[in-house]
């Protein structure tokens, strides 16, 4: 039975007290462990998981002491199995907490070094497991041990079965997320410009890369020899097409990208949610221009409403024939209409920002995990070939934004201050003594929906009836989808047995 994005969810976990007065259990990744969680009655600090290679396995150990306690430390061992899983490809971030106006939730992600615990206070660690490209299929066990003044304070163990596939290094959902570069530099305490600049600006592209995610803008001159390593690498599925006013640099530009054979990857983005009578008429003057001198060209214009100055007229109406990326925003998304546009040839993308708020899902810090992981099976239901999102730091000053992300994530307060997390999937380092960007709870959400959506594609090609038949078990709408992890995994394990099909013919 699907469970709605309001769910609760209960989970296969346990705990135990020790020497130390800690409680040490564990939860699933796709959970949201608020600071006054309690272990169930069901406790275990044993969890199972599987993986794909290339893909990241991840789980959560929660942390809860009887009295305050400091320098709390967890140490990934190797794991033992069929081939060689090194310790370098786990990691432990520490969970911190933002508040928001229904209470202090998990977002920020910190490399764990210690951590200290207030007597009957949750502290969440996020653990994951990067299988690499050449392990050995198999079942692999591991330990996470736990120390706290200087004595054990409980271990951790996890068994690891590594599928007989690999997740392919080009993604199959095509993604444009935008980055604020003059936030960046005012977060980082970095001037806009320069040597350390342009090393923070490609820390945060890479990051995002890291997570299956692309950027809007590629950090390099696309002309260059540095360019080109961006364009060719095969982890980025999109690039914004910078826009010159003068059509010989704009010809040149995309002369340079076709010979290439980088232009297809690549898109122009110049007039955004368009519903104005000028706003078409911009698109109409941008069309003429690309049709004269690109005549190949991809345009995207996202949009979320119909026009404001004839009823009678529709955002297709208006948008046929000049773009070819049909960017709507999910809960305005015609299913007839741009099913024709696939038809067609042209591509279907969506995109969230500060709406649609729930039951939809979104990015927004005060939702459930499943919200953000979800979305990228709904992406498959609707046959959308992308994701757009259109900033991941969007830190501007207060009155209108936020000062510290690590203290205020109502992000878009020019919209209202009742809203968390929008336009903000990443946090600068400088905060806590980190060199470049870190990533939030949300951006692995968004990673373990990718690698789902992998799964559903990779399924696809053997049955396209059977990974069909599992995604429509789990998401019914828009509004109605899976709220809960366990089922997910399930239906997960179910589509790697579709995949496995190819193996055997």
């Amino acid at each position: 039975m699907i469970l709605l994005l309001c769910a609760t969810l209960l989970v296969s976990t346990l705990h135990s007290a020790n020497a130390a007065g800690v409680q040490v259990w564990t939860e699933p990744a796709a959970l949201k462990i608020f600071e006054d969680a309690k272990a169930s009655a069901h406790a275990t600090r044993t969890v199972r998981l599987s993986a794909a290679r290339r893909e990241f396995a991840a789980f959560q150990i929660v942390l809860c002491a009887d009295a305050d306690l400091k320098g709390v430390t967890a140490k990934a061992l190797a794991p033992v199995g069929p081939g060689r899983i090194s310790a370098r490809n786990i990691t432990i971030w520490r969970e911190h907490y933002v508040n928001t106006n229904e209470g202090r939730r998990p977002d920020p992600l910190s490399l764990l070094k210690s951590v200290d615990l207030k007597a009957g206070v949750a502290q969440p660690l996020y653990v994951e497991i990067e299988v690499p490209a050449d392990a050995k299929a198999g079942s692999y066990e591991g330990t996470i041990q736990i120390s706290a003044d200087g004595a054990e304070a409980g271990q951790v163990r996890y068994h690891l079965t590594v599928r007989d596939f690999a997740l392919p290094l080009k993604p199959s959902l095509r993604t444009a997320f935008g980055i604020q570069e003059n936030c960046i530099a005012r977060q980082e305490k970095i001037s806009g410009s320069g040597p350390t600049f342009e090393k923070y600006r490609k820390a945060y592209y890479e990051l995002l890369l890291s997570h299956r995610v692309s950027a809007y803008n590629i950090p390099a001159d696309l002309m260059t020899g540095e360019g080109a390593k961006y364009l060719n690498d095969p982890r980025m599925t999109s690039y914004v097409i910078p826009y010159p006013g003068e059509d010989a640099k704009l010809k040149a530009l995309c002369d340079h990208l076709r010979a290439g054979g980088w232009l297809d990857k690549g898109y122009f983005y110049i007039v955004d949610e368009p519903y104005s009578k000028d706003s078409f008429e911009q698109i109409d003057k941008h069309v003429a221009r690309l049709k004269r001198l690109v005549p190949d060209y991809k345009l995207v214009a996202p949009y979320f409403r119909n026009p404001d100055f004839d009823e009678k007229l529709s955002v297709y109406d208006l948008l046929k024939g000049k773009v070819n990326i049909w960017c709507t925003a999910t809960y305005f998304h015609n299913e007839k209409v741009l099913d024709e546009r696939v038809k067609a040839g042209e591509e279907v993308w969506n995109y969230v920002c500060c709406g649609p708020g729930p039951p939809y899902a979104n990015f927004f810090v005060t939702m459930p995990a499943m919200s953000h992981r979800m979305l990228f099976w709904q992406e498959w239901k609707y046959r959308s070939s992308g994701l757009l999102y259109w900033s991941t730091t969007y830190w501007e000053p207060s009155p209108a934004g936020t000062d510290d992300p690590w203290e205020d994530m109502a992000t878009v307060k020019w919209i209202t201050k009742d809203l968390f997390g929008d336009g903000s999937l990443l946090y600068p380092g400088h905060k806590v003594g980190h060199y470049g960007p870190l990533p939030s709870l949300r951006l692995k959400m968004i990673r373990q929906g990718l690698q789902d959506y992998e799964y559903i594609a990779m399924a696809a090609k053997v049955s396209p009836a059977d990974a069909d038949r599992i995604v429509n078990s789990q998401v019914i709408s828009w509004t109605e989808f899976q709220g809960a992890p366990e089922p997910i995994e399930t239906e997960k394990d179910a589509l790697a047995l579709v995949i496995a099909r190819s193996a055997r013919r």
